[in-house]
């Protein structure tokens, strides 16, 4: 169970976009989120083909030498195509040839970090007459701190997280972390038997445990925690 969404939501991704594009001075930009498998999924674009979306999961991931998990494995934050490192990659050439055929001359990605793990990468591109990103005289880490931040004001990301420190702090099973979420958005003990398929002792006994594990007192407490743990 996902906590709610809201506009705050909407407006960092709009906000990490736009602030890529204009900041940053690309022609198209995609923002994604990583799954815990580098599977990912698109959030928002800007300007990007249509076709080269459609693509790249069967048949440019592979050779892409940006690739989330590559980036991954090198714990990056932010890595431009011409840089001498991607450039010596053996997919290199293949990749820039098949980009090309979008009016991608160039492409800078970044990974977005949340309690340890990439949680979003945000690609941008360049046309083939404009100048590499690498000449760029920027903040470049500025800049990524900067998306990083914006980026955490996601319902997907504060789930994320919320989900992580009542497994790492307060010592939550999953069932009882999918419980205390549900029961968040107003959910009485009727519902969230429904939603989870299981009987309504079943969740007294959950809600009674979660109380216990986080030392609180009441649902409207386990609320304004979970409430809480969404900005922390």
């Amino acid at each position: 169970m996902e906590i709610m969404r809201d506009s705050h939501s909407e407006r960092a991704v709009e906000q990490a976009l736009q602030f890529g594009s204009q900041i940053v001075g690309a022609s198209s930009a995609c923002l994604v989120w990583l799954e815990d498998n580098y599977e990912f999924s698109i959030a928002d674009e800007y300007n990007m083909p249509t076709d080269f979306l459609a693509r790249y999961p069967k048949e440019l991931r592979g050779i892409d030498p940006l690739n989330t998990l590559a980036l991954t494995m090198r714990g990056a934050r932010t890595e431009m195509l011409y840089h001498d490192e991607i450039r010596a990659s053996d997919s290199w050439t293949e990749y820039v040839s098949s980009i090309s055929q979008y009016n991608f001359g160039d492409e800078m990605d970044m990974l977005l970090w949340s309690a340890g793990r990439p949680i979003a990468g945000l690609a941008m591109f360049r046309p083939p007459r404009a100048s590499p990103f690498q000449n760029e005289h920027l903040n470049w880490d500025g800049i990524h701190a900067h998306l990083q931040h914006t980026i955490q004001m996601h319902w997907r990301v504060r789930d994320e997280r919320v989900r992580r420190i009542l497994s790492s702090r307060c010592g939550l099973q999953p069932r009882e972390i999918e419980l205390a979420q549900i029961l968040v958005q107003g959910a009485s003990n009727a519902d969230i038997a429904d939603i989870m398929n299981i009987s309504v002792s079943t969740v007294k006994t959950h809600v009674v445990n979660i109380l216990n594990k986080i030392g609180l007192h009441s649902r409207a407490e386990i609320a304004a925690y979970i409430n809480y743990l969404q900005f922390e």
